[in-house]
């Protein structure tokens, strides 16, 4: 649906509110109900603070806490996007691809690295995290720092969802329990 086909309320606006805050709930819930966003609604949802914060947040992870990297490679994933446009069917397999772009660009950082190091001062459990095996972190990361269903993390690491579960159950044992 275009912006101009949008229904209006009786004053003539938008139904949709202006306010950043609660957007990802609002376009969630219309599409819910049968509406589309469009490209240009799926670029100002993806490229808003919200979700910029947590691909830099899975990148950064990812990348061993280098934080330089991690937006090189948010940036270049929110690129690829938009080269990836005519790949996709709907708007709606973004979210999916970008989250499978992002590790699959994470990995190519670090193939180009001797090996992960944490940044001076890290916390241990970032320590520990970082230690893990790449397919045990990205699952870890993924499904819990980031909050992705199983489901979701195996698409975006492009393995099954049982490998997933399997990765992601040996990386949580192998994690330090906190203090408590």
């Amino acid at each position: 649906m275009s912006q101009d086909e949008r229904p209006e309320d009786e004053e003539g606006q938008d139904e949709r509110p202006e306010d950043e805050e609660g957007q990802d709930e609002l376009y969630a819930a219309f599409e819910a109900l049968g509406g589309q966003l469009t490209w240009d609604e799926l670029d100002r949802l993806l490229r808003s603070g919200k979700y910029r914060a947590v691909l830099m947040r899975q990148a950064t992870l990812l990348v061993g806490g280098d934080a330089v990297a991690a937006d090189e490679v948010v940036q270049a994933s929110l690129a690829a996007l938009q080269e990836a446009r005519s790949q996709l069917a709907s708007p709606s397999q973004a979210r999916a691809w970008l989250y499978r772009e992002v590790v699959n660009r994470t990995r190519s950082v670090r193939r180009h690295r001797d090996a992960p190091q944490a940044a001076p001062g890290a916390q241990a459990g970032f320590r520990a995290l970082l230690a893990l095996p790449d397919r045990q972190r990205e699952a870890v990361v993924l499904c819990t720092y980031v909050g992705l269903s199983e489901k979701q993390a195996a698409a975006a690491m492009s393995i099954s969802t049982g490998a997933v579960r399997s990765h992601l159950a040996r990386g949580i044992s192998s994690l330090p329990r906190p203090p408590g």
